[in-house]
């Protein structure tokens, strides 16, 4: 049995690609997490849910009252993106509704490591 529970758990950790999210470890289904950042090459590009409504966008895809109130030493998810070094908000939902939701929005950044010219918009 803990076996088991350490292969989900790593499978669940394998599933993101960064630190410092949130993941729901009581092990009801479905899980709650923080979804994978997107990252777009402008944060005009970024889908509504994933922009702050009221307040400034951080760089590591924080709110903040204003960009002042940002944390400076924070470190950006998506700078290892290329083209797509900007990150929408980031949001705590169940696994699988995060996938159905950014998917199209992850491929278009991993695409951002290998092409100069990529479609701004899934």
């Amino acid at each position: 049995f803990l076996a088991v529970l350490v292969g989900i758990f790593a499978v669940f950790r394998g599933a993101f690609s960064f630190n410092g999210g949130y993941a729901d470890l009581s092990w009801q289904c479905p899980a709650v997490t923080t979804c994978s950042p997107v990252c777009v090459n402008s944060t005009v590009y970024c889908p509504a849910e994933l922009m702050c409504v009221n307040g400034t966008l951080c760089a590591d895809g924080t709110c903040a009252s204003s960009s002042s109130d940002c944390d400076a030493d924070a470190s950006n998810p998506c700078a290892d993106f290329g083209d797509c070094s900007h990150s929408c908000m980031l949001v705590n939902d169940y696994y699988d509704q995060c996938k159905a939701k950014y998917q199209s929005y992850w491929d278009a950044a991993d695409e951002c490591l290998n092409e100069d010219d990529v479609a701004l918009v899934p």
